[in-house]
């Protein structure tokens, strides 16, 4: 999978910890509609929305927004 785009980071994010994006929006605090802005139109959360999603995922939120670090192990 590309790490090329912040909504292909979520999206890795996500399946690695094995959440769906209605399980992540629950998690996060949004609409599940808005987890699908973020992972499929690159629509950029805030900094407390960043760091949610980092803390539901377990990534961390440098990862989340840059790319660089330790990216999650992709899910089976």
């Amino acid at each position: 999978m590309s790490e090329d785009g912040i909504g292909d980071r979520i999206r890795m994010a996500r399946k690695s910890a094995g959440l769906t994006q209605e399980a992540l929006a629950q998690a996060v605090g949004v609409r599940a509609q808005m987890i699908y802005r973020y992972e499929r139109h690159g629509t950029i959360p805030t900094a407390v929305g960043a760091d949610r999603l980092a803390r539901a995922c377990g990534v961390s939120v440098g990862w989340l927004i840059t790319g660089e670090g330790e990216a999650p192990r992709e899910a089976a």
